[in-house]
């Protein structure tokens, strides 16, 4: 599922597209309307002669803002983008597009989903955006995080760190894969109950989450499985140390790499560097 750094990689390649003095979005095509969640088809597909002026990416989403309206895209676990000129848009099948974008000239973007998970929805202004349900509940990304007021927030939570971490709640924009990969990093077991990591280990935590995620922005973003950026797929899988390596030698201190579930989701740690402290039956 594309995280943080990948939405964030899409983002940079979509304002390279959209932004400029002339762009426009003169049409948009709705195929799979389950994906359309907070208006009615009829409303997007009206929509005509829309400037682009700011593509960017909160947390796991991706907004294109226009003049007068802002839609947020969010790709779920295979949403990727293609741009195409008409005569190579007549040559391909849009079993698997949510939606077109008719842009000038004759170019198009597509917005693919194999799985048809992918989301959009539609805002009139940033306002609406803010006074979202799930954007009012969104905590900051990792940079811009106040540590003493986040601290002071998950103290004493009393769900395992891992748990913590996905839930977007407190830190948004880390997926499974980075979760993995900042825990290994700070050196916390994924089970560790949150309220009993000392101060100093949360620090270790959010500085990790900023090295890594700015990291992997730099390298493209992890190519797990799907994940691919306008056909180009990223390279900082190539640079994991836990995640997706179970059975094989941790790069640290040789200890095989283990994988268990927690909050439901497939875990990887090392055993030897991420020692559970404070044994839990209830994770």
């Amino acid at each position: 599922m594309p995280e943080l750094p990948e939405v964030n990689v899409v983002a940079k390649q979509l304002r390279a597209i959209l932004l400029n003095d002339n762009q426009r979005i003169n049409q948009i095509n709705l195929y799979y309307q389950k994906s359309l969640r907070n208006a009615e088809k009829i409303e997007l597909e009206n929509l005509k002669n829309l400037k682009p002026i700011d593509v960017f990416q909160i947390a796991k989403n991706l907004i294109i803002e226009t003049e007068n309206k802002y839609l947020i895209l969010h790709l779920r676990m295979e949403g990727n983008f293609k741009f195409l000129n008409k005569e190579e848009l007549t040559k391909i099948d849009l079993i698997h597009t949510i939606a077109s974008f008719k842009l000038n000239n004759n170019n198009w973007l597509l917005f693919n989903d194999h799985r048809k998970f992918a989301t959009i929805d539609l805002f009139d202004n940033n306002k609406q955006i803010k006074d979202n349900t799930f954007f009012k509940n969104l905590g900051p990304e990792p940079w811009d995080i106040d540590f003493e007021n986040f601290y002071q927030k998950i103290k004493n939570n009393k769900s395992t760190i891992k748990s913590l971490l996905l839930s977007q709640k407190y830190i948004s924009g880390l997926g499974n894969i980075y979760v993995d990969e900042v825990l290994f990093a700070a050196k916390i077991h994924p089970q560790e109950m949150t309220k009993n990591i000392a101060k100093k280990d949360f620090k270790k935590i959010i500085d990790s989450a900023i090295l890594i995620l700015k990291a992997s922005i730099k390298d493209g973003g992890s190519t797990i499985k799907t994940f691919k950026s306008f056909g180009a797929k990223g390279n900082f899988q190539n640079k994991l140390m836990v995640h997706g390596k179970k059975g094989l030698p941790c790069k640290i201190c040789r200890t095989t790499i283990e994988k268990i579930v927690v909050a439901g989701r497939g875990t990887y740690f090392c055993p030897q560097e991420q020692v559970l402290k404070y044994k839990n039956l209830n994770v």
